[in-house]
Protein backbone atom coordinates (compact mmCIF):
# COMPACT_ATOMS: atom_id res chain seq x y z
CA UNK A 1 0.00 0.00 0.00
CA UNK A 2 1.59 3.29 -0.85
CA UNK A 3 1.76 6.35 1.95
CA UNK A 4 -1.41 8.65 1.27
CA UNK A 5 -1.59 10.77 3.83
CA UNK A 6 0.94 13.26 3.33
CA UNK A 7 1.31 17.13 2.87
CA UNK A 8 4.39 16.83 1.65
CA UNK A 9 6.93 13.83 0.35
CA UNK A 10 11.00 14.38 0.02
CA UNK A 11 12.47 11.28 -2.10
CA UNK A 12 15.51 10.05 -2.82
CA UNK A 13 16.54 7.41 -5.08
CA UNK A 14 19.15 4.93 -3.78
CA UNK A 15 22.32 4.61 -6.75
CA UNK A 16 21.37 1.14 -7.73
CA UNK A 17 17.62 1.72 -7.80
CA UNK A 18 16.95 -0.84 -5.75
CA UNK A 19 15.42 1.40 -2.47
CA UNK A 20 13.48 4.41 -2.35
CA UNK A 21 13.64 6.87 0.91
CA UNK A 22 10.72 8.97 1.62
CA UNK A 23 10.83 11.96 4.43
CA UNK A 24 7.49 13.35 5.42
CA UNK A 25 5.07 15.55 7.47
CA UNK A 26 5.06 13.02 9.89
CA UNK A 27 8.86 12.67 10.85
CA UNK A 28 9.33 9.44 9.55
CA UNK A 29 11.58 8.18 6.84
CA UNK A 30 10.37 5.29 5.11
CA UNK A 31 12.52 3.43 3.18
CA UNK A 32 10.82 1.39 -0.02
CA UNK A 33 11.64 -1.65 -2.06
CA UNK A 34 10.91 -0.69 -5.44
CA UNK A 35 11.14 -4.00 -6.84
CA UNK A 36 8.39 -5.38 -4.43
CA UNK A 37 6.50 -1.69 -4.27
CA UNK A 38 6.26 -2.47 -0.20
CA UNK A 39 8.07 -0.27 3.33
CA UNK A 40 11.60 -2.10 3.55
CA UNK A 41 11.75 -0.51 6.84
CA UNK A 42 10.64 3.24 9.05
CA UNK A 43 13.37 5.64 10.58
CA UNK A 44 12.12 6.94 13.70
CA UNK A 45 13.97 9.91 15.39
CA UNK A 46 13.16 13.57 14.57
CA UNK A 47 10.72 15.59 15.77
CA UNK A 48 9.04 17.14 13.09
CA UNK A 49 8.68 16.87 9.61
CA UNK A 50 11.59 15.60 7.42
CA UNK A 51 12.55 18.23 4.83
CA UNK A 52 15.38 16.24 2.87
CA UNK A 53 16.79 12.83 3.09
CA UNK A 54 19.74 11.84 1.12
CA UNK A 55 21.94 8.93 0.12
CA UNK A 56 25.44 8.44 1.49
CA UNK A 57 28.06 6.17 0.55
CA UNK A 58 28.41 2.75 2.65
CA UNK A 59 24.44 2.09 3.44
CA UNK A 60 24.71 5.64 4.86
CA UNK A 61 21.44 8.34 4.48
CA UNK A 62 21.16 11.69 6.01
CA UNK A 63 18.07 13.41 6.90
CA UNK A 64 17.48 17.08 7.91
CA UNK A 65 14.21 17.87 9.48
CA UNK A 66 12.21 21.29 10.51
CA UNK A 67 13.15 20.13 14.57
CA UNK A 68 16.52 21.61 13.38
CA UNK A 69 18.21 18.79 13.15
CA UNK A 70 20.13 16.66 10.73
CA UNK A 71 20.74 12.74 11.54
CA UNK A 72 22.99 9.72 10.00
CA UNK A 73 21.14 6.34 9.54
CA UNK A 74 22.84 3.12 8.75
CA UNK A 75 20.79 0.91 7.28
CA UNK A 76 21.18 -2.94 8.25
CA UNK A 77 20.13 -5.04 5.60
CA UNK A 78 18.14 -7.30 7.99
CA UNK A 79 16.11 -4.02 9.44
CA UNK A 80 12.76 -4.48 8.74
CA UNK A 81 9.32 -3.06 9.84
Amino acid sequence: MLYFLVFFCICCLNPEAQYLASGSKDNDIKIWNTKLYQVSCTLSGHASAVTCVKWGGEGLIYSASQDRTIKVWRLDENRSN
